[in-house]
Order: C-alpha cells, then sequence, then structure tokens
C-alpha cells in the first residue's frame, strides 16, 4: 500500500472503514496471540521440561499484568507497559 493512500484497502482499492480495519486486524492479532498462549502452555508439559513452581508463576504472573493492562485499554484506563519478560 503506497503511503499517501491511508486507509485504503490494498487488494480493491476501496477505503477500507476503521471498523473494518480493526476487524481484520483484531482477527489476525488473536489467532496469532492465541497460538503464543498454547505454545507457553505445551511449556507446562513435566515429561519434556523442568521448571520450578516460582519459574511458572512468573510466567503467568506477567501474562496477567499484560492481559489486566489489555482489560484496562479497552476500559480507557493506561498503564504504562512493560514490554520485556525474564525470570531475574
Amino acid at each position: 500500500m503506497p503511503r499517501g493512500n491511508k486507509g485504503q484497502n490494498e487488494r480493491t482499492g476501496s477505503q477500507e472503514t476503521k471498523s473494518d480495519k480493526f476487524k481484520r486486524l483484531a482477527k489476525s492479532r488473536v489467532s496469532r496471540t492465541t497460538r503464543a498462549l498454547q505454545s507457553i502452555g505445551k511449556l507446562a508439559n513435566s515429561y519434556n521440561y523442568e521448571y520450578s513452581e516460582a519459574e511458572a508463576q512468573k510466567i503467568i504472573s506477567h501474562l496477567t499484568k499484560e492481559l489486566d493492562d489489555l482489560k484496562r485499554k479497552f476500559n480507557n484506563k493506561p498503564r504504562k507497559p512493560e514490554n520485556d519478560f525474564d525470570f531475574d
């Protein structure tokens, strides 16, 4: 899409509404995030991985904070995002 044609649909050349753009991007991003969460869930398989309860709780806590932040954004209550995750 050329930079000067904001909102223009690449395939049809027609204007894309804000609602259509939201739905298109949300479908893609939510699907990708769901697959990522499912992949993280596979780490709980103790047959293949070894982890401490503290490590598991750090992962859960980090993801919960991010989900809470997402909820706040949709309710117009911003919070400073934490982009990085580490066990330290």
